[in-house]
């Protein structure tokens, strides 16, 4: 298992995060191949119900609407949300 070195400034925030006592949206964006997901999945492991990764070439209402989508998924309700901003969400 490949550990993680270095993104210490990272590192904390998660774990702000993590030990926030409350849901948290955390978004991790920056340079492609760069290692966001390998950090937040192996940060969290466990700890985290729901993750959405989305792709490069989506724009931002796409991803918006798809995020809506793994999310009513994810929670087997009827009902899909609908995000203007990340905010939002």
């Amino acid at each position: 298992m490949e550990k993680l070195i270095g993104r210490k400034q990272e590192r904390a925030k998660l774990q702000a995060c993590m030990e926030s006592g409350r849901s948290e949206l955390v978004v991790v964006y920056g340079r492609r191949r760069i290692g966001k997901t390998f950090l937040v999945r192996r940060f969290f492991k466990d700890n985290y119900a729901f993750s959405f990764v989305g792709k490069h070439e989506m724009g931002r209402e796409m991803q918006l609407s798809e995020f809506a989508k793994a999310l009513q998924q994810y929670s087997r309700s009827a009902f899909v949300p609908v995000f203007k901003s990340w905010t939002e969400a």
